[in-house]
């Protein structure tokens, strides 16, 4: 049997000793990184959202460009260090929108009751999770998140398709976690590959727009 409590306090130590160390993975100062939130941002751009949340915000960079298309985001991460770090980012208080900041562990937290949501993000997220938790976790998680959503609600699912050393990120995965929130009755809208270079290596980032149908 899987321990949950240890794959709870194992994800959230080592996300605490990523940000507490400063800027992971240089999101808040790497081109490609700005472009690929930029990116991320323009997918859902068409719309004005009430509600929205974003699963494993980090730092906030996507967090403050979701800010401009909805009402209210609630930003969730599983380490405090993030939350702080992006909490900062997302001031002023002044701008368009409003943003709630939460640390929890997205395995834990009930989506439906601050829902109905009218778009959940998870960018580069989903696969950290499912490196400590079972599938069938992950796959109540995708259930929830559609039940969560509004009736025409979205979902925005984006993966880095890592290299053959990148175990966590392997393509044949990344490619698994898409067809789970299919399976769960979510129809795909979009979907495309964002490329970009970054530190000279050349990244592909496979990004699905999915949508609960009006009678799901």
């Amino acid at each position: 049997m899987i321990d949950r409590t240890a794959a709870d306090t194992r994800i959230r130590e080592h996300y605490e000793r990523v940000w507490t160390a400063g800027d992971a993975w240089d999101f808040e100062t790497s081109a490609y990184e700005r472009d690929r939130h930029a990116f991320l941002a323009s997918m859902v751009a068409d719309r004005r959202y009430r509600r929205v949340v974003e699963i494993g915000c980090g730092s906030g960079c996507l967090t403050v460009l979701l800010r401009g298309l909805a009402d209210h985001v609630l930003a969730i991460d599983v380490a405090t260090a993030a939350i702080e770090r992006a909490r900062s980012r997302a001031a002023p208080e002044s701008a368009p929108g409003t943003v709630e900041f939460l640390a929890a562990n997205a395995m834990d937290h009930d989506f439906a009751a601050g829902g109905p949501w009218d778009l959940v993000v998870l960018a580069e997220t989903v696969y950290s999770l499912g490196w400590l938790y079972p599938f069938f976790d992950l796959g109540m998680l995708a259930l929830e998140l559609r039940d969560a959503l509004a009736p025409g609600g979205r979902l925005l699912l984006s993966n880095t398709y890592g290299a053959e050393r990148d175990w966590l990120m392997r393509p044949f995965l990344i490619d698994t976690y898409r067809d789970l929130f299919v399976n769960v009755g979510l129809a795909v809208e979009r979907e495309t590959v964002f490329t970009g270079v970054k530190d000279g290596e050349e990244f592909r980032v496979l990004t699905t727009l999915l949508e609960r149908p009006a009678a799901a």
